[in-house]
């Protein structure tokens, strides 16, 4: 195996415990065991001084370095513990198999019934084996069994030695017997500290290694005082190393020195560099307080039970720096005596390891001190040397191991790159062959991990989370791929072919836009064949984990292949979204602030519902990338994925990335409950899918800071999931055809010649199987009309009303089907309300009520192609389901309607002249054919008239005037107090006047050709307020007689010169004015020249009886009748287009008005002069301030005045 061991300072002080376990083999149970017995390393044999026996506990012995026990003590085996366990249940048959076969074929005569006590036999047999191959060393042993009976094993070795347990749960006396053991051995080591006696002897023996021999030079006198000598001071030296074993770093300083004076006079160089090697350690530990460090788990098999807690405090133990030691020693000088000792080992070629290792803790000194480039320079030194070609006495293997000492012990000081070097380095010796040989499976399984591990030293991280945004910061881009593609080298000759994918899939994802073309060809191509070559299918989001080694490589997200970006969770359509109602609490105050901020909604999804989240993909590849299998991965609620399978087109420079929805739908809530009436929450965490062969899963949050910073995408998308709500659908009898692409809701399309009336009917179906709609409200948005009727409006009785544009449907079962009846009316778009429109309604300009005609000239006038309005019906309706703190669930459906109006008969323009008594007026309408057809009108009481295309014809309307508006009502509503006030009032009063009126302006038209009828649409008119106040029963109405005979019309009366005529003028006043006035009536004479202009002519006039006449007028409050009025009181029967919101639903009492005549007056008058002259009534008031000219009413009087009337 191709591990570190780098030789430490703490070696000298420990005592060497062989571990041995016996066949069966259990590697779990052993680690577990070697485990416990690592706890148990420490004894603390004496409190002043205080002194700490360690012991090392190893599985593996290095038999070249025990012949160097008697020059360095810490090398011997000093204990054994031997460990059988039995065979667990699924090893007891391949056990007994293998015992049998023993018996069978090595001894006959054994009685196979009783396999047991062969195998006890041959256990004992290889126990004491091992004992007598280390009696010279071995002070004590101890066999561990776990598993077997007590006595069944009493042979196997004596009571003292034997340990014996069920299992190793149940060895709670494991470590007490192993204090006991580790006693024993301590006393006897001390025994020999202090066993001096050879200091007596004249012939004290000499202590020598095996490999000296070749190195003395003749033959020793063994009486001299120089061999004496020699002998003393190995003896010495061996005593120091106890010394030092049993805790005791100062006393073994001394007993060091002593040993060097010796050596040094008897010019033992071996031993005296041991010594020196010796004295420098112990004065380490004394310096730096080590006699308390914690040795590494060693000897471990294959399966690791050493947690990460535990590797991480060995780590930090082993990298502590400085310590507070008491040895004033200065680190200068342990140096020189080390560098003192390796001159001496260099002598000795057999020793040549040894001195490697006085190399590498002469090296630690400098990392106690923290002078890790002095340590450098010192390694880098003496390094070179047994790294050299030259250097023979090292193999290939050994240089490998002295390169991962070297990185290790640079990986403990942070030195990255170096450690890097080392362990790249001796993966080069390891795989160094001869001529003959060749690089096996095995060999590449060995110096995987070692390479897998320098990655962190170019700048390569293990997890690619850790890449920073900029790579060269941590490094040469190409040094960085090179060395991880190396790895995939090595991991691929291995046969470790899932981690080459994913050491490969590392180096597309992260070094892709660093490659040339040809290498990123050659890159994909083998990353083709090798996922080609497997049989399951690679997961790169699931770690590899390769316990022979420790590694657990991460897995990685290939966010580059595709390239998502721009993820943006997207509201539920229109008719599937929904909002959450929450109720309203009583203890709610609403303070308004101008600097409150508005806060947007956030997107909630519906169970059962299909989900989108939008995002934008692009290929980075200059080939076709298929990809398959691309779906959302959620946490939270129950979520179930739609995979989208896409061809991505190869990259170029003008490649645009492709925009796509990936969908997905929530499922219930909560699975243990039939009907789920909880929302509930869902993460959006990232996507997978499966390209090149493989299958990538990558999160949101793992997405590099620079795509983040760019506003793409959020880390998580967190969204509400409501329970499953009921869906309605909407059909109709209209035709119904998409706009656009994004169009769920088809509009529905229907022609109409303006005036026309149709009737259709939309259908409301509440498609769940279980959950009822508990109320529907419909809103139609529709264009508004000052005037006329609407363009839509509901018939179905069922339907309750609510406000001027919301109708109410209190439930729909489920599966329920529920109609609705509507009409469309083909409105004159100059009816819409528009500013032009309203501004006329505000203004309070001057009209003349007589003889000057009004002509509205504000409103459009339709082109003969006609004019597209839309409108739509918005029902929303709520689930019959509660939310936990009483929320309701609210969605809406629209049928969005677009009525195109072709012009056949319009208003064109109106006027408004005096009818036939003082409360009648004439409206004369001005029609416009706009078809190709002749029409026909019928108007009044079956009157007809026909209009030629392209012409107009006047209609004659008599209409009577309003006398539930009191004559200065428009001038009291434009006295409120605000604009909103004055405005509301003027509505009223327009709604008052248009249900009077709108029954008298009943036109029809029809065409024969075509089929075509329709109604004529007054709605200009009706929006017109200056029409609508000529149409108000004035405060003072002059009605006139001549010669007894009442005026009904406009006709000239002819009279001859001088005759006498006798004009009789009443005064009409309404009931519901009160005000009381007084004035004086005058007759005023002029002539008309029909061009706009008038002639004063009062000298052609001679009054007879009296020119001015006074009156006065008092209104009294009398008790009036009351009548209630039905709707069909104020609704013509024949104009079934009448609003209904003009129809009087309140049922409330209405007072009658009554018209009344109040004063009457007579004139006698005659001509002077002949020709045609006009007399009017003037009323002049003594207090002009109460009421103002628009509310009187006088009509001119005609007279033809000829010479001789026949």
């Amino acid at each position: 195996m191709l591990e570190a061991s780098v030789p430490t300072v703490e070696d000298h002080c420990r005592v060497l415990i062989y571990v041995k376990q016996f066949d069966p083999q259990s590697p779990a149970l052993f680690n577990c065991l070697l485990e416990r017995l690592q706890r148990v390393h420490c004894l603390q044999v004496s409190d002043n001084p205080r002194r700490i026996f360690n012991a090392d506990f190893s599985a593996t012995i290095n038999t070249d370095l025990l012949r160097f026990g008697e020059l360095q003590a810490h090398r011997r085996i000093i204990g054994f513990i031997g460990v059988v366990q039995a065979p667990i249940e699924n090893e007891k048959e391949v056990t007994s198999q293998q015992i049998s076969d023993v018996d069978t074929v090595e001894d006959r005569r054994v009685n196979v019934s009783n396999p047991r006590t062969h195998f006890f036999a041959e256990i004992k047999e290889q126990y004491d084996f091992i004992k007598v191959e280390y009696a010279s060393t071995v002070v004590d042993s101890r066999c561990v069994v776990i598993g077997y009976p007590e006595e069944s094993i009493k042979a196997l070795c004596s009571s003292r030695e034997l340990f014996c347990f069920k299992s190793l749960d149940d060895a709670d006396s494991l470590e007490i017997g192993i204090r006991d053991f580790l006693r024993s051995i301590y006393y006897v080591l001390e025994s020999r500290r202090l066993d001096l006696s050879f200091e007596k002897l004249e012939f004290p023996p000499c202590l020598a290694l095996i490999d000296e021999q070749k190195y003395r030079q003749g033959l020793e006198n063994k009486t001299s005082k120089i061999y004496r000598k020699k002998c003393i001071g190995r003896l010495r030296k061996q005593v120091a190393d106890y010394t030092l074993m049993t805790g005791l770093p100062t006393l073994a300083m001394d007993s060091y020195h002593s040993a060097i004076e010796f050596l040094k006079q008897s010019n033992d160089l071996l031993w005296l560099a041991a010594a020196y090697e010796g004295w420098a350690c112990a004065a380490i530990i004394a310096k730096y307080d080590l006699a308390d460090e914690c040795p590494s788990i060693s000897g471990m098999q294959r399966i690791s039970s050493v947690t990460f807690e535990q590797i991480l405090s060995a780590r930090k133990t082993s990298q502590s720096g400085t310590r507070s030691g008491k040895c004033p020693i200065n680190y200068t000088e342990i140096v020189e005596r080390f560098k003192s000792a390796l001159e001496s080992y260099e002598r000795f070629s057999f020793a040549a390891w040894v001195e490697y290792e006085c190399m590498m803790k002469a090296a630690s000194v400098f990392r106690y001190q923290r002078l890790y480039a002095d340590m450098e320079d010192f390694i880098r030194e003496h390094i070179g040397k047994y790294l050299d070609d030259s250097f023979d006495q090292f193999g290939h293997f050994t240089k490998a191991l002295i390169c991962l000492n070297s990185a290790e012990v640079y990986r403990k000081i942070g030195f990255n790159r170096k450690c890097a070097f080392f362990a790249r380095l001796g993966v080069l010796f390891r795989l160094h062959i001869t001529e003959s040989g060749s690089r096996t499976v095995a060999d590449y399984r060995q110096v995987y991990p070692v390479l897998y591990r320098t990655l962190i030293g170019y700048g390569v991280p293990e997890n690619p989370k850790e890449l920073s945004s900029d790579l060269m910061r941590l490094g040469p881009v190409h040094i960085q791929r090179k060395a991880l593609h190396e790895v995939f080298m090595s991991a691929l000759r291995a046969e470790y072919y899932d981690a080459a994918i994913r050491h490969l899939c590392y180096i597309l994802q992260v070094y892709y836009d660093y490659m040339d073309q040809e290498t990123s060809e050659r890159m994909l191509e083998e990353f083709t064949k090798l996922v080609a070559s497997r049989d399951v299918q690679h997961q790169l989001n699931e770690h590899i984990s390769l316990p022979q080694h420790g590694l657990i490589i991460p897995p990685i997200q290939m966010m580059r292949f595709p390239k998502l970006e721009k993820f943006a969770v997207c509201s539920l359509p229109g008719h599937l979204a929904a909002t959450t109602i929450r109720p309203k609490l009583h203890s709610d105050i609403f303070i308004y602030s101008p600097f409150q901020q508005e806060i947007t909604s956030k997107v909630t999804w519906v169970q059962d519902c299909a989900c989108e989240v939008s995002v934008s993909v692009i290929n980075c590849l200059p080939c076709e990338l298929s990809v398959s299998n691309l779906e959302l991965l959620s946490e939270g609620c129950a979520f179930e994925p739609i995979p989208v399978r896409l061809t991505l087109p190869a990259y170029s420079g003008n490649t645009e990335a492709v925009d796509l929805k990936l969908i997905g739908v929530p499922r219930q809530l909560h699975v243990h409950l039939s009907d789920s009436r909880e929302s509930g929450r869902l993460t959006i965490t990232g996507y997978s899918c499966e390209i090149l062969g493989v299958r990538n899963v990558c999160k949101l949050r793992d997405f590099p800071e620079r795509v983040k910073s760019k506003g793409f995408l959020s880390s998580v998308f967190d969204i509400e999931i409501l329970p499953a709500l009921p869906v309605l659908e909407l059909k109709t009898s209209l035709s119904r055809a998409p706009i656009s692409e994004d169009d769920i809701e088809p509009t529905a399309e229907i022609t109409v010649y303006s005036g026309q009336t149709f009737e259709h009917s939309v259908s409301l179906v509440n498609t769940s199987k279980t959950i009822t709609v508990r109320h529907v409200n419909l809103v139609i948005r529709q264009p508004k009309v000052c005037g006329g009727p609407c363009m839509i409006e509901i018939a179905s009785p069922e339907w309750l009303d609510v406000s001027d544009s919301t109708t109410e449907l209190r439930r729909i079962e489920p599966l329920e089907r529920k109609q609705i009846k509507f009409r469309i009316f083909g409105i004159d778009p100059s009816a819409m309300a528009e500013d032009g429109s309203q501004k006329e309604r505000d203004s309070e300009a001057e009209i003349s009520t007589c003889d000057a005609p009004s002509i509205e000239e504000t409103h459009d006038r339709i082109p003969f192609t006609g004019r597209l309005l839309t409108c739509e019906f918005i029902f929303y309706y709520r689930a019959d389901i509660d939310g936990p703190n009483g929320e309701q669930y609210e969605r809406r459906c629209r049928l969005p309607l677009a009525v195109s109006i072709v012009p056949a008969v319009t208003v064109a323009a109106w006027h408004v002249l005096p009818g036939d008594g003082p409360t009648t007026r004439y409206v004369v309408v001005d029609v416009t054919n706009n078809t190709e057809w002749d029409a026909e009108l019928t108007y009044g009481k079956d009157r007809v008239i026909g209009v030629q295309p392209k012409e107009f014809c006047r209609v004659p309307l008599l209409c009577k005037c309003c006398s539930e508006v009191a004559s200065n009502a428009f001038q009291e509503a434009a006295s409120r107090a605000s604009h909103m006030m004055q405005m509301q009032e003027m509505e009223r009063l327009r709604q008052i006047l248009e249900r009077h009126v709108s029954w008298h302006l009943d036109i029809r038209w029809s065409i024969s050709s075509s089929s075509l009828s329709g109604s004529v649409p007054v709605g200009p008119l009706l929006s017109s307020v200056s029409l609508l106040k000529q149409l108000v029963v004035p405060v003072i109405s002059v009605q006139a007689n001549v010669n007894g005979m009442p005026l009904l019309n406009d006709d000239e009366i002819t009279v001859g010169i001088g005759e006498i005529v006798q004009l009789s003028l009443s005064l009409i006043t309404p009931t519901n004015d009160t005000r009381s006035f007084s004035g004086l009536i005058q007759l005023q004479c002029y002539r008309d020249l029909q061009n706009g202009s008038v002639i004063e002519s009062s000298d052609n006039m001679i009054v007879l009886n009296t020119e001015s006449i006074p009156f006065q007028i008092v209104q009294k409050e009398e008790t009036v009748e009351i009548a209630t009025l039905s709707a069909t009181d104020t609704v013509s029967v024949e104009n079934d287009y009448a609003p209904v919101a003009t129809v009087n639903f309140s049922k409330k009492p209405v007072k009658r008005v009554v018209i009344q005549e109040t004063f009457h007056a007579n004139f006698q008058l005659l001509f002077r002069y002949e020709g045609a002259h006009k007399i009017r009534p003037l009323i002049i008031l003594n207090d002009k301030s109460i009421i103002s000219s628009d509310e009187l009413f006088c009509c001119a009087i005609s007279f033809s005045v000829i010479t001789k009337v026949s």
